[in-house]
């Protein structure tokens, strides 16, 4: 169990504190020296007296507004992208390494926040802050996040007045805090020591999300990462359209090349290749004729290692001494 977790609650515990010595349930002057500060409960956590009062339902009026399109497309795409990569961090820190089924996670999450909607609700998404706590404590089964939300529903129906308590501040130093961890310098110095194109895209992607918004900050991301990769010399064709070719050697034994790059918009054809694979037995990847072997690929092709391994596979990955790596890391980039 990790024992940094503690702290989130002291953190809840001191925020209330410090709300009955500010008194910030009336509203009134606050004074530090020469300076005065309003402070009122607009500082503390807001939630309706009655729980019904919050249900709100559709107003079909707009379905047929421009701009109410673009907003619901919009937070479908961030909903949808920040429930994509929780669940992939979330499976990386999982002590017992198992994978998520992202197509489960989004059709589960989809008709959530479609009942959610109906009741004036927000939009369903795994929560990276929730996970990453749950993983810590413990936590082995989806009855981790079952039970966060029934304590949240107790809390919200049984104890609106503490929870009303807590000052926006603290849970601002909550998401710090967990964030910190998730990006510590640490995180730094291990994608370094991956290769500097990975810290120069980690770096660009954070910075970007800072000075705008997720779905902004990956999509610069995902910019950079094309134009160092087009810096090396891959043209659109090789980034985006990689030939994998399949053949069946012998009963259980496939050999698969990939042509031209493999990059991480490879992967999916590559995985949707293996994955259907008929009952295998030896599999062999051969990269001979790729230009290039990102990172993206040597992360996916090593979680896949280990299914093999855990599923009796045997998997042969050869062709890529003749590429150039990065750095000594065993997932750093390749190419020529």
């Amino acid at each position: 169990m990790d024992k940094k977790i503690p702290v989130l609650m002291i953190v809840v515990l001191a925020g209330i504190m410090f709300d009955k010595i500010l008194d910030l349930e009336h509203e009134h002057l606050y004074q530090i020296g020469n300076s005065s500060y309003q402070v009122g409960p607009k500082f503390l956590l807001q939630l309706p007296k009655n729980l019904v009062d919050g249900i709100v339902f559709p107003d079909w009026r707009f379905i047929s507004n421009f701009n109410f399109w673009v907003v619901t497309i919009s937070i479908a795409l961030v909903a949808s992208l920040e429930t994509l990569l929780s669940a992939s961090a979330i499976q990386s820190v999982d002590p017992q390494k198992r994978k998520a089924n992202f197509d489960k996670d989004l059709i589960a999450l989809g008709s959530g926040t479609v009942v959610s909607g109906f009741f004036g609700g927000l939009p369903m998404i795994a929560e990276i802050v929730r996970s990453s706590a749950n993983v810590s404590n413990g936590a082995k089964t989806p009855w981790s996040n079952f039970f966060h939300g029934f304590f949240m529903l107790v809390f919200v129906l049984g104890l609106p007045g503490l929870l009303q308590e807590i000052p926006l501040a603290s849970l601002a130093a909550l998401l710090v805090f967990v964030g910190w961890r998730l990006a510590s310098p640490k995180e730094f110095i291990k994608i370094y020591k991956i290769g500097m194109d990975q810290l120069i895209i980690f770096i660009a992607t954070i910075v970007m999300t800072l000075m705008t918004d997720l779905l902004i900050g990956v999509g610069f991301g995902i910019l950079v990462k094309l134009l160092i990769h087009s810096m090396r010399g891959l043209s659109f064709k090789e980034i985006f359209f990689t030939n994998v070719i399949t053949e069946k050697r012998h009963e259980g034994e496939f050999f698969i090349k990939v042509h031209r790059a493999a990059v991480f918009w490879s992967i999916y054809k590559l995985k949707d290749t293996l994955y259907n694979l008929k009952e295998p037995k030896m599999i062999t990847i051969n990269f001979a004729i790729c230009k290039m072997v990102d990172h993206s690929m040597m992360e996916f092709l090593e979680h896949f290692k280990v299914e093999c391994q855990e599923n009796g596979i045997d998997l042969i990955i050869e062709g890529i001494r003749h590429l150039k790596g990065d750095s000594d890391h065993h997932q750093a980039t390749r190419h020529l």
